[in-house]
Formats: structure tokens, C-alpha cells, sequence
């Protein structure tokens, strides 16, 4: 049954005001305070309350506040759940006076990421949201756009040192350690395992990296770490390209490796590993451990190729870090945390058809 539509008298209701307040609130007619009318708002918002003469009004006017989403044009299994979460914020804020610019650079290019933020500096924009692609060089020109005002946050991955006010995401030494306990616990402490490491250059990677040889080199002594296989740094290829990089490391780790007891993949390639070990080695008991999900990492999972995978909610994290940004540049926001860590699904065999529900389908998001 499709679910009723929120009117403005529902918000009304829930927000214990009068629908005359209300409507004030929504035609922007003045005459009611700043906390009534940021109570009226969100509420409408949650109650996804969005008449199109009110959205379109609200989206005209001249104080809209623009903020800027900055993602690759890669994986498009991982993006296009960024994408979705893009929308969700949008059709949640747009009459909040919030328009989003979004930019999609070739794949993990950093030249391209800081040319627009160089030309973000000079335009309208009041805020920015990216996934930093190589945490270095993009310190510079993310301290520029602070000292104009502008407030940048990062997701998925981040810039810890440069002047960025907060990341939202996992917290991805801790996420690596997870990996290597995993992993463990599938070879229960005993055997050899590869690291196969995709986009080193972006941070989040190379702290999973890190968190997982520190865990196997303290707690698994009987794990015996082969080698790390990284990918050839492509910031600006196309996705053929990765995938077909990824294939061939694949094969290369199979081949220099005849005993092999597991391997762990950084990234959302996990997929194309799994692949490659079910087609070369279906009789072996290579234990996969990756990252996020997929339609075909989630049958992966369910037919037992692939043995867990962490997956971070993409979705809910971009969402919350706009949401963050939004009330930082409204002063909505005075205090906030640095550090806004989203918690870590484990998918297994086990789990993969409850999970895979906040994949295909809108999550709850807060």
C-alpha cells in the first residue's frame, strides 16, 4: 500500500503549532522566530512534506545556500549508493534554501580535484564535501577555501591535517584491524595470506592497510603475510582500466602464490578478486575478506566465494556529512565532533539477505 501523503496539517501536528505558523514558515512570510521556524522545517523534512509550489519557490530564492559534493567517476557499484544519498539530502533540504553542486571528476584524478576546488574559491559556494584523493596535496587547497569561509568536510576518506573541519566515515585503522580478526578467526590463526591494495593513495586505503598488518603481526603470529599487492596508481584511467588491473594483479597473486590461505582486499574490488579465485581456484579454501557490497559481492557472499565483507553505508555516510555542513554554514552547528565515525556492517553468508535490504533499498537515515 503506497503510504500517505505528509500535508501540512501532519506537520502541524507533529510540530504542536498551528497550521497558520506553519504556513507562514513555508511561504516565507516573516513573523515567526528562528527556533519555531527551524523546528517547522525539520519536521516537514522528516516528514518528506515537499509540495512543489513551496520547493519551487523556496529553490529560486537568492540566498540559496550552495554547497559542493566532489566524488570520482569510478566503481560505479560504491558512487552510484553516493549518489543516492546525494538525492536523499536533496529532496529532504531543498526547501531549506540548499542547492547542490555536484562535480565528478575522472576517477581518482587529484590534479582535477584541486583545479575545482581552486575554482570554488572564487564562486558562491559556502561549503564543500569530497573524498580527498591523495591527502597531501589536497591540504593546500582545501586551508585556501577555509580562509575564504568556505566549510569543507571529508567522507569516506580523509585530510586530517589539513583545515578541514570534520570527517565522516569509518574509522579505518580500526577497520583494518577488524579485517585481520576476521581473517583469523576464518584460518582460525593459521596460514598464508595476501593484501591486494587498490588506490593506496587515497588515505582510507592505506590506514586499512595499516591497521590490518598491525593486528596480524600482533595477535595472528602463526598468519604468515605473503606480500602486499597494490595496483599501479591510475588516478585518471577509466573503470576498464582498474577492473582489467585488477584481473591481472589477480592472476599474478595466484600464480607466484600456489599455497595461499587467504587474501584481503581493500576496496570495493573485492568483487573482481573473488571472481578471479572462484574461476581459477573453485576447489581451493582461499578466504576472502573485502570491503563494501555489491549485487554481485552479495551473491558472492551467499554462495561462501567471498567470506565477509565490511561495508560502511555510503548512503547514510555522504547524507550525514552534508547534513553536518548544512548546519555548520546555518550555525545550527557551534560544536561538532572531528571525527564522525559511522559504525561497520560485517556481511557474511550468514547475514548478506538482511543486509543486502540497506543496499538495494533506502536505509533509515538520521
Amino acid at each position: 500500500m503506497q503510504k500517505k501523503k505528509a500535508t501540512i496539517k501532519d506537520v502541524a501536528q507533529a510540530a504542536n503549532i498551528s497550521i497558520g505558523t506553519v504556513d507562514r514558515v513555508m511561504h516565507n512570510r516573516g513573523g515567526v522566530s528562528k527556533k519555531t521556524e527551524e523546528k517547522i522545517k525539520r519536521i516537514a523534512a522528516e516528514l518528506n512534506y515537499t509540495p512543489s509550489t513551496i520547493a519551487q519557490a523556496l529553490v529560486s530564492q537568492k540566498n540559496n545556500i550552495k554547497i559542493a559534493v566532489i566524488y570520482p567517476d569510478a566503481e560505479p557499484h560504491f558512487w552510484s549508493q553516493v549518489e543516492k544519498g546525494i538525492k536523499d539530502f536533496e529532496k529532504a533540504y531543498c526547501f531549506f534554501g540548499v542547492e547542490l553542486v555536484v562535480y565528478k571528476t575522472s576517477c581518482y584524478a587529484i590534479d582535477e580535484q584541486i583545479k575545482i576546488l581552486e575554482e570554488i574559491k572564487n564562486s558562491d559556494i559556502k561549503g564543500v564535501v569530497t573524498i580527498p584523493y591523495n591527502s597531501y596535496k589536497i591540504d593546500p587547497a582545501i586551508n585556501e577555501l577555509v580562509k575564504k569561509g568556505v566549510v569543507v568536510n571529508t567522507f569516506v576518506s580523509d585530510a586530517p591535517n589539513s583545515r578541514r573541519s570534520c570527517y565522516t566515515g569509518l574509522d579505518d585503522i580500526s577497520a583494518g584491524v577488524l579485517a585481520a580478526n576476521l581473517m583469523g578467526l576464518f584460518l582460525k590463526g593459521q596460514g598464508k595470506i595476501a593484501i591486494v591494495g587498490v588506490h593506496r593513495d587515497v588515505l582510507c586505503i592505506e590506514n586499512r592497510i595499516l591497521g590490518f598488518i598491525s593486528a596480524i603481526h600482533k595477535d595472528y603470529p602463526g598468519i604468515e603475510l605473503l606480500r602486499i599487492f597494490n595496483t599501479r596508481m591510475l588516478s585518471d584511467a577509466h573503470e576498464n582500466l582498474y577492473i582489467e588491473e585488477m584481473v591481472e594483479l589477480t592472476n599474478h597473486v595466484l600464480d607466484t602464490n600456489p599455497i595461499l590461505n587467504g587474501i584481503y582486499v581493500t576496496n570495493s574490488m573485492t568483487e573482481h578478486v573473488a571472481k578471479i579465485v572462484k574461476e581459477r581456484r573453485k576447489d581451493s579454501d582461499i578466504k576472502i575478506v573485502g570491503h563494501e557490497l555489491s549485487n554481485d559481492i552479495n551473491a558472492l557472499i551467499a554462495e561462501g566465494v567471498i567470506d565477509a565483507s565490511i561495508y560502511q553505508n555510503q548512503r547514510k555516510v555522504v547524507y550525514n556529512a552534508l547534513k553536518t555542513t548544512y548546519k555548520q554554514i546555518t550555525r545550527q552547528l557551534e560544536e561538532f565532533e572531528q571525527y564522525n565515525y559511522i559504525f561497520p556492517n560485517i556481511v557474511t553468508k550468514d547475514n548478506v539477505k538482511f543486509i543486502k535490504d540497506i543496499y538495494n533499498h533506502k536505509d533509515e537515515i538520521d
